[in-house]
């Protein structure tokens, strides 16, 4: 249970860098703050079985649009497949390491 709240944590931090890091290359008004809220939420619903992924993908796009300045298009869309893209291969990336199975569906 313990690897599953490291999991968590880890990739909702890693989510959160990586939309603040979005933002900041695309010029959209938003703090870190607020990208770590959207993460954490965001990897809430991941947890979800078998819908997981796709729920977490919508309440991002939402949670985005709302919480900064991006459209839709292209801003929030880019922003959140390059996050998940780059959060699935870092914690794929990292799970070689601890030997353990992760939690697909970020």
């Amino acid at each position: 249970m313990l690897i599953y709240l490291i999991s968590y944590i880890g990739s909702t931090i890693f989510a959160a860098i990586c939309l603040w890091v979005a933002a900041k290359i695309s010029a959209i008004d938003g703090s870190f703050a607020d990208m770590a809220i959207i993460s954490a939420i965001s990897a809430l619903f991941t947890l979800i079985p078998y819908v997981g992924a796709i729920c977490s993908s919508v309440v991002m796009f939402v949670l985005l649009c709302k919480r900064t300045n991006a459209d839709f298009w292209p801003d929030a869309v880019l922003m959140v497949i390059v996050s998940k893209v780059i959060g699935l291969i870092g914690v794929l990336y990292i799970s070689k390491y601890f030997n353990f199975e992760p939690i697909i569906g970020l």
